[in-house]
């Protein structure tokens, strides 16, 4: 129940938990089919540090995923 959300904010800080954690991963599992660890969002508390987390996943698990001109994951089902 933040207004605004910056990309340096820590996940608990703002109120978040265990529980919320859970969700959180089983999303991305739903949406991007990543299997990530519950523990890397305890271990990247902040949106920057476990976007690059989820960015160096995708790299790791589809080679082939699109990628802008940095270099960064961009989601392919967006035009």
């Amino acid at each position: 129940k933040v207004d605004q959300i910056g990309v340096h904010d820590n996940f608990f800080e703002l109120g978040g938990h265990s529980l919320l954690v859970t969700q959180v991963i089983a999303r991305l599992r739903n949406i991007l089919e990543l299997n990530l660890p519950i523990r890397t969002l305890f271990e990247h508390q902040t949106v920057a540090k476990f976007a690059r987390e989820i960015d160096d996943q995708l790299t790791s698990t589809y080679p082939d995923w699109p990628r802008d001109e940095a270099g960064r994951s961009v989601d392919p089902t967006r035009t």
